[in-house]
């Protein structure tokens, strides 16, 4: 996806950089929706954004307690036999024979790498099998406020076939995502489990933290909140060279950034969606309260 400057709307996001609100309560996060392969729009129209304002939470994340206990837990839920441990300041790596786990230790983030053989994997489960078997294997790492967002196969390249016949399925991939307070996070909060031959987890990405609830925050209307991204306080993505654009869509969601990185506060932004006249989703991205460059 592509993030684009636009005419009118120049985006002048810092790259991990931090903000503070202007109200009595500062925050710290990195706004990490980076500059891209810029395209120009020359216009973009906002149909029906509201004057309204609202109050939403801010939300804190919690800090990881006893990393090394987790991860040698990790260890034994997936079965790691006779491994090495090494560990720096951002992460402690458990490798054996076949397997691998990197668990960060400033968020609980951790990703699991199973070394698979190269010959085509054999006994794959079915979408809903696999579904299944992500589902119980995630609650019972108790991460149980995470639920199933797509089930997908993953196809690669055979050389040896031709036509249709050139994408063999190496497994299947299911991912998770969650919800504060009912609204969407964008961003780097995520789980992936892959499965490969016979259901065995070749793969597990949990890109994840814990968050507290801090305090409530007075929103910018949506209309305020747009003007401003038009001076360059926000994010905008699209893979279209169209000139033109209209947004149709308004909602409030949460920003994190890739789940390894340090994140103190979570706030509120807006999520602008709508289309280009090439027919193609254009959305922006622009914080939800008062903030600005630290």
């Amino acid at each position: 996806m592509k993030k684009v400057s636009i005419g009118i709307l120049m985006i002048s996001m810092i790259v991990g950089g931090v903000y503070l609100t202007r109200s009595k309560n500062s925050y710290e996060y990195p706004f990490f929706p980076a500059m891209g392969n810029e395209t120009h729009i020359e216009h973009i129209e906002p149909t029906g954004l509201s004057s309204d304002t609202t109050e939403v939470p801010v939300f804190k994340t919690k800090p990881v307690i006893n990393p090394t206990e987790k991860a040698k837990t990790l260890a034994t839920r997936f079965n790691l036999k006779d491994y090495k441990t090494s560990e720096n300041e951002r992460s402690i790596s458990l490798v054996s024979e076949d397997s691998s786990i990197e668990f960060f230790k400033n968020s609980g983030s951790f990703v699991y790498l199973k070394k698979v053989k190269p010959e085509d994997p054999s006994n794959l489960p079915s979408l809903e099998q696999a579904k299944s078997l992500a589902n119980s294997f995630v609650k019972s790492l108790g991460y149980n406020d995470y639920a199933v967002s797509k089930v997908a196969e993953e196809k690669r390249y055979n050389p040896i076939s031709k036509g249709k016949e050139n994408e063999v399925t190496v497994g299947i991939n299911v991912f998770f995502s969650k919800k504060l307070k009912n609204m969407e996070i964008y961003g780097g909060d995520r789980i992936e489990i892959d499965f490969g031959s016979n259901g065995e987890i070749t793969k597990a990405f949990f890109l994840t933290r814990d968050y507290e609830e801090s305090n409530l925050e007075k929103t910018i209307s949506p209309q305020e909140a747009f003007d401003r991204a038009r001076k360059g306080n926000g994010a905008v993505y699209t893979e279209s060279s169209a000139k033109h654009a209209v947004i149709n869509k308004s909602s409030i969601a949460y920003w994190t950034a890739p789940a390894p990185e340090f994140q103190k506060d979570v706030i509120p932004v807006y999520i602008f969606e709508g289309t280009t006249d090439e027919n193609k989703a254009v959305t922006i991205i622009t914080p939800a309260i008062e903030v600005q460059p630290k």
